[in-house]
């Protein structure tokens, strides 16, 4: 059979299968009607149990191992006579609902060059045997219980726990570092997509002869590559497997949804605090006209009552300034204005200042206002005025003649307090 299996170019499969009493041998290389028949009948729910031989681990001369760990002759031999009665999985997966069947019997082989195990296989799940007449159980891997302290560096020949070679490392001259299982407990054996041994499959099918070795079949050495590359981007084990790879997948997509709702609560987030900045700045910006319109309000009121009052003169300088700090928004030096005009001395209206100083058809008389001798240090008696008078007559300040010839009271005022 193992002659067949490396060198036969169209070697025949043939799985044994029961159904409701009845059983028979079915050609899994041919596509005859029988196996289409079966496959029919289990997809419309009946029972099938289909009996393979499968080599399900080899290893010797070519024989390719991508772990890099191989087998004692008496591991290999013990696990053959360990084998009936454990499980037949998927993707190493020992959960129920990915059971395929379990081992009938298991033999190890040895022709001088490889050893392997050839095992029976039942397969009774309707999964198992839906793939094995779709021909897509194509490749085995075992999974196996070890102790490591008799796991064995086979650079060393010594226990890995004492050393630092590990499986794959690269050695000078060429050499390759591997570890030995020297004793070994069954756990399972699967169907997987990529296998740590490539020469394993059912025995006889044409798909698993030597037609499956690396160098013969470039679209498998493309498969291959298709699945390195899905394990690297996914930083899985080459032992994944379709499940393994499923997996990682349904997990990245859970966390790129979680990722995409948290960006859409940012979005949120900055939206909300765009739309309160536009509020504010709304809310601001009516406050400011509000305060622009009263303060303008205020200086009018406040204008008019100094005319009234004759502090200040309608339409002179002291209206004007009073008019531009208030506009500015400047309230502290509005209000300071506001206090130092209304302590100027009330300006009499034109018809009570001539007739204060003429009687009845009398002529008019000169102005008693002292006037300044002509040597007067003008800038000195504007620097003698009260602050709160200078600040409201800062127009004036570079041209103080000019202030006091306006008013004469302010000049009276001065030279007294220069005095």
């Amino acid at each position: 059979m193992l002659e067949a299996f490396y060198s036969n170019p169209r070697p025949v499969g043939i799985a044994t299968f029961a159904m409701k009493g009845q059983t028979g041998k079915l050609s899994l290389t041919d596509d005859d009607q029988q196996r289409k028949e079966l496959l029919e009948r289990s997809y419309r729910g009946e029972a099938i149990e289909l009996e393979i031989e499968a080599q399900t681990y080899a290893q010797g001369v070519g024989i390719e191992n991508r772990k890099y760990i191989d087998f004692s002759t008496e591991a290999l031999k013990h696990l053959a006579a360990t084998a009936a009665g454990t499980p037949f999985c998927r993707d190493h997966s020992l959960d129920t609902d990915k059971g395929l069947g379990d081992t009938l019997s298991s033999r190890y082989h040895n022709d001088g060059l490889i050893e392997a195990l050839i095992e029976t296989l039942s397969v009774r799940s309707r999964a198992g045997v839906r793939a094995v007449l779709e021909r897509r159980v194509t490749n085995f891997s075992i999974g196996v219980l070890y102790d490591f302290e008799t796991l064995e560096c086979r650079v060393c020949n010594d226990t890995v726990l004492k050393c630092d070679h590990y499986p794959g490392q690269q050695l000078k001259g060429n050499k390759v570092a591997t570890w030995r299982y020297n004793d070994a407990e069954w756990l399972e054996r699967s169907w997987v997509i990529r296998p740590a041994v490539v020469q394993t499959g059912i025995l006889g099918w044409e798909r698993l002869s030597a037609a499956r070795s690396n160098t013969r079949n470039p679209k498998r050495n493309t498969d291959m590559a298709e699945y390195t590359e899905l394990y690297r981007i996914l930083n899985l084990d080459s032992s994944a497997g379709e499940v393994g790879i499923t997996a990682a997948v349904n997990r990245i997509t859970t966390e790129l949804q979680v990722s995409q709702a948290r960006v859409r609560d940012l979005e949120g987030v900055v939206t909300e605090r765009d739309t309160a900045k536009a509020e504010v700045a709304k809310l601001r910006a009516e406050l400011d006209d509000r305060r622009a319109k009263d303060l303008e309000s205020e200086a009018e009121q406040t204008i008019a009552d100094l005319v009234k009052d004759g502090r200040i003169r309608p339409g002179g300088s002291q209206e004007e300034l009073l008019r531009k700090t208030f506009a500015s928004g400047d309230e502290a030096n509005a209000r300071a204005l506001v206090t130092a005009f209304a302590e100027n001395p009330r300006i009499a209206p034109v018809g009570q200042r001539q007739s204060a100083n003429l009687g009845n058809n009398a002529t008019p008389q000169a102005s008693t206002a002292p006037s300044a001798p002509p040597a007067t240090d003008y800038g000195a008696l504007f620097a003698a005025l009260p602050e709160h008078i200078r600040n409201a007559a800062a127009a004036c300040a570079d041209q103080p003649e000019r202030l006091f010839q306006r008013r004469p009271d302010l000049l009276q005022r001065a030279m007294g307090l220069q005095a």
